[in-house]
């Protein structure tokens, strides 16, 4: 276990290969269109900055064990709403990001900066 903490490379190939086991046992079809996932996308980043700004806000009178628990409740909400807006959760949004290589779409680059500088402006 000290080892696998220890060597980065060693770590990110044994979470690489546990994603993929995963999302194959999980396997849904993808049968969005690409459109439809950077939307999707889209819609969770939206949530991740909302979530962010509230976990900012109990940084300093929220327990660290409280604020994880919060995080995690924040993040099924999300997997929750996903399911109501897209019929799809965060695990499929996930697979199917990989599926189109949507870490490379510009749309979603740009869109992000965008958000994250308005983020950075309100503070």
């Amino acid at each position: 276990m000290k080892s696998y903490m220890e060597d980065e490379k060693k770590r990110a190939e044994i979470m690489q290969k546990d994603g993929e086991v995963r999302m194959a046992l999980e396997g849904k079809e993808i049968t969005e269109s690409e459109e439809q996932i950077v939307k999707a996308s889209k819609f969770k980043f939206k949530r991740d900055m909302d979530m962010f700004r509230k976990m900012h806000s109990l940084k300093f009178t929220t327990a660290p064990q409280a604020q994880a628990e919060i995080q995690a409740i924040e993040m099924s909400k999300t997997s929750d709403a996903l399911l109501v807006e897209f019929g799809f959760d965060l695990s499929h949004l996930s697979r199917a990001s990989m599926h189109y290589k949507l870490e490379d779409n510009e749309e979603l680059k740009s869109f992000r900066k965008i958000v994250i500088a308005q983020k950075e402006s309100e503070e």
